[in-house]
Protein backbone atom coordinates (compact mmCIF):
# COMPACT_ATOMS: atom_id res chain seq x y z
CA UNK A 1 0.00 0.00 0.00
CA UNK A 2 0.94 3.40 -0.84
CA UNK A 3 1.24 5.59 2.12
CA UNK A 4 0.59 9.33 0.69
CA UNK A 5 -1.48 9.61 -2.95
CA UNK A 6 -2.04 13.39 -4.28
CA UNK A 7 -4.87 14.33 -6.61
CA UNK A 8 -6.09 17.13 -7.18
CA UNK A 9 -9.56 15.33 -7.58
CA UNK A 10 -9.28 13.87 -3.92
CA UNK A 11 -9.18 16.46 -1.14
CA UNK A 12 -8.38 19.33 -3.51
CA UNK A 13 -4.46 17.77 -4.08
CA UNK A 14 -3.97 17.34 -0.69
CA UNK A 15 -1.99 14.30 0.58
CA UNK A 16 -4.23 11.92 1.40
CA UNK A 17 -3.81 8.08 2.52
CA UNK A 18 -3.68 6.26 -0.12
CA UNK A 19 -7.18 4.24 -1.06
CA UNK A 20 -8.86 6.83 1.69
CA UNK A 21 -9.39 10.05 0.86
CA UNK A 22 -8.20 10.74 4.18
CA UNK A 23 -6.02 14.71 4.32
CA UNK A 24 -2.91 13.79 6.13
CA UNK A 25 -2.09 17.40 7.93
CA UNK A 26 -5.98 16.99 9.28
CA UNK A 27 -4.91 13.70 11.12
CA UNK A 28 -1.35 15.59 12.19
CA UNK A 29 -3.32 18.11 13.62
CA UNK A 30 -6.03 16.25 15.37
CA UNK A 31 -2.75 14.32 17.12
CA UNK A 32 -0.67 17.82 17.81
CA UNK A 33 -3.77 18.52 19.53
CA UNK A 34 -3.94 15.30 21.52
CA UNK A 35 -5.92 12.69 20.20
CA UNK A 36 -4.56 9.26 20.51
CA UNK A 37 -3.08 7.20 17.34
CA UNK A 38 -6.01 4.83 18.52
CA UNK A 39 -8.64 7.26 18.31
CA UNK A 40 -7.32 8.36 14.90
CA UNK A 41 -7.61 4.83 13.52
CA UNK A 42 -11.26 4.22 15.17
CA UNK A 43 -12.39 7.10 14.01
CA UNK A 44 -11.23 6.98 10.35
CA UNK A 45 -11.83 3.04 10.12
CA UNK A 46 -7.89 3.13 8.94
CA UNK A 47 -5.26 0.48 10.37
CA UNK A 48 -3.27 2.32 13.60
CA UNK A 49 -0.33 1.30 11.26
CA UNK A 50 -1.36 4.05 8.62
CA UNK A 51 -2.31 6.68 10.88
CA UNK A 52 1.13 6.36 12.38
CA UNK A 53 3.09 6.40 9.11
CA UNK A 54 1.12 9.18 7.96
CA UNK A 55 1.86 11.21 11.01
CA UNK A 56 5.33 10.40 10.88
CA UNK A 57 5.44 11.19 7.49
CA UNK A 58 4.08 14.92 7.62
CA UNK A 59 6.02 15.42 10.89
CA UNK A 60 9.39 14.84 9.20
CA UNK A 61 8.17 16.65 5.95
CA UNK A 62 7.71 19.96 8.26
Amino acid sequence: MCLADSNPRIAFGRLVIAGTGIPIDILTERYEAGDSIDELAYDYEVNRLAIEEAIRYELLAA
